[in-house]
């Protein structure tokens, strides 16, 4: 437990020193782990580049959340996809008969894998917000109590 504080201290001080504030950090982190683990194989860099953009955000500290949540976002996949079947969809699941029948026919298997992921995205859309506001509190806490034993002075938000 100490080197992984060690560790997320020596991420988030110099984003500090950069002049971020630790709600902003937090948020930062939290929209990059949250937009990271989309059960979708295109775009996540290009969201959070967005994200960062509208909501003036750090591109770096976003980009490095969205990356390093790629082992989650692999290891979710099938479970968004499993979930999301069972929610929302009306067609049989994904399995192997239909992706190598990917050549027969690819305007069916391309429908078929659009309506998974969306299932699987709206599955996504119900677990991740509110877990996404108990990794911001979490994260919060972690950083306000790293910038006051560093003595970083707090930057207000903008």
């Amino acid at each position: 437990m100490r080197s992984l504080r060690s560790k997320l201290s020596n991420i988030i001080t110099p984003l500090l020193k950069e002049g971020l504030s630790p709600a902003k950090l937090a948020l930062t982190i939290t929209l990059g782990i949250s937009i990271g683990i989309l059960p979708i194989v295109w775009g996540t860099t290009l969201l959070c580049a967005l994200v960062a953009f509208v909501f003036r955000l750090n591109h770096a500290a976003i980009q490095g959340a969205n990356y390093l949540s790629y082992p989650l976002q692999i290891a979710l996949f099938l479970p968004f996809h499993l979930l999301g079947h069972r929610l929302f969809s009306t067609q049989p699941p994904l399995s192997g008969i239909c992706l190598q029948s990917a050549f027969a026919d690819p305007a069916a298997t391309a429908a078929t894998l659009a309506g998974s992921t969306l299932n699987a995205v709206g599955a996504w859309g119900l677990i991740v917000p509110p877990s996404a506001i108990l990794i911001y509190y979490f994260l919060f806490i972690i950083i306000r109590k790293t910038n006051a034993s560093r003595k970083i002075p707090d930057i207000p938000d903008k």
